[in-house]
């Protein structure tokens, strides 16, 4: 996570406030940040929300590719209370969603499609 460094200073938060936002340890940010050790792809999706970009655009310099893409202040939302949402939500989802195996498509499909229709509620 090359640009991990540049995106939480540009973001201006310290390691510290990344790692709470996140719900790790400050130093395993600081080894994500000296490339020491890699994110799980939860751990990826939390920071990329926390940066208000994606876990792609987080892991494009793993192939050298442009600098991650910011989520422009058009695209951001609010939720109730009037605090910004990740509008990222929705491509770290799509990210995660190449993932899952084929064999557990159907049930991931049935359990997100109860939680829209309130059958299931998630707390």
């Amino acid at each position: 996570m090359k640009y991990l460094f540049q995106l939480r200073t540009k973001s201006g938060m310290t390691q510290q406030e990344l790692a709470d936002r996140v719900g790790i340890l400050q130093s395993q940010i600081q080894r994500y940040e000296t490339g020491k050790t890699k994110p799980t792809t939860e751990v990826a999706l939390r920071i990329a929300n926390a940066l208000n970009t994606t876990v792609e655009h987080l892991h494009e310099d793993e192939n050298g590719d442009q600098w991650p893409r910011e989520v422009s202040e058009a695209e951001i939302t609010y939720d109730r209370n009037g605090k910004k949402e990740q509008v990222a939500f929705e491509q770290n989802i799509l990210s995660l969603a190449r993932m899952i195996k084929y064999e557990d498509r159907e049930a991931i499909l049935k359990l997100l499609t109860d939680c829209i229709e309130g059958n299931i509620v998630l707390h």
